[in-house]
């Protein structure tokens, strides 16, 4: 019931992305004196989508939450046609809105299920993608097969898409990515235990570069920073242990599963996008992925507690 009200209420996302991507819709869009907001910020050409999103890793965090469910939708009712066309059409225009989302975090994440749901079935098309496009990214960045050939494909993928791989996305950039997170260890490195407050790190980075940054674009990064080493191990390490627990448990103890288990390895792939997606960025800031979140980790710990169950359960009928 939990992963048909996670696709169904995608629904909007979807209807606000080929809004402004085929329409044009800008906003933003409010309603309730601001309570709910569709942003639909401008994008040049059809990359850099947001939807009703703030920000494009917004959208592609959202994306990569249904994404595995999508995929697993395929083992159920195979022979409805209607729901197969539909089941298709969903999974085409989730990835192709993970893809001009233009995030490279939402990318790896639209990976990942395939691996972990699919697994050795599409082994060799996985490999074979990867390697094409490997080659197509080297050349974009290096003109291994020619001048021609580089000016060729960057006409044929867009802007958006192609500026990912070269120097150009961050021409404009004050500071980088991995500039913010030394600025952030180096915090760290003054107030380890106690940590510098909430919300510290933007007025820190303010103070020693006059770059205005509002977080440190990595979450285990920012409860440091803000709350010391000690309280963000308080947080990080019970969810690491269950991540583990439950790959542990679907992926080495029950490996051979029924299609009903594959709901379970959606459930736990979609949580480990979702965290990947928070070691460039922080997409916690927005509610609805936060309540995604812990949505996604309480049923972790109800895939871990059944299992528990079933177990106790043998020993008592043996």
């Amino acid at each position: 019931m939990c992963i048909e009200v996670l696709i169904l209420g995608s629904i909007p996302v979807l209807f606000s992305c080929f809004g402004q991507l085929l329409l044009n819709w800008y906003g933003p869009m409010k309603t309730l004196f601001g309570f709910i907001t569709w942003y639909q910020r401008p994008i040049e050409g059809i990359t850099g989508i947001t939807g009703l999103f703030n920000n494009p890793n917004y959208l592609a965090a959202w994306l990569n939450i249904i994404w595995p469910f999508c995929l697993v939708l395929i083992f159920f009712d195979k022979k409805d046609l209607i729901k197969n066309i539909l089941k298709i059409s969903l999974i085409f225009s989730i990835s192709l809105l993970i893809i001009l989302a233009s995030s490279r975090a939402g990318w790896v994440c639209l990976l990942i299920p395939l691996f972990f749901i699919y697994g050795s079935k599409i082994k060799i098309w996985i490999y074979s993608f990867l390697s094409l496009f490997s080659l197509i990214a080297i050349n974009l960045y290096f003109p291994i097969f020619g001048m021609r050939f580089q000016i060729f494909i960057q006409q044929l993928i867009p802007r958006g898409i192609w500026m990912n791989f070269t120097d150009l996305e961050y021409e404009n950039l004050d500071i980088s990515r991995i500039g913010i997170w030394r600025y952030a260890f180096k915090f760290i490195s003054e107030r380890p235990i106690w940590g510098h407050g909430s919300r510290s790190f933007t007025s820190l980075l303010l103070d020693d570069t006059g770059f205005w940054k509002g977080h440190s674009h990595n979450l285990p990064l920012e409860l440091i920073v803000n709350y010391g080493l000690p309280a963000a191990l308080f947080i990080l390490l019970p969810i690491s242990y269950l991540l583990y627990k439950s790959f542990y448990k679907l992926y080495f103890e029950n490996y051979d599963s029924n299609k009903f288990d594959v709901l379970d390895r959606a459930w736990i792939i979609s949580l480990t996008s979702l965290i990947f997606m928070h070691l460039v960025d922080i997409q916690y800031f927005d509610g609805r992925i936060s309540i995604a979140g812990w949505v996604l980790l309480a049923g972790i710990k109800n895939i871990l507690l059944n299992d528990a169950n079933k177990n106790t359960n043998q020993i008592l009928n043996s």
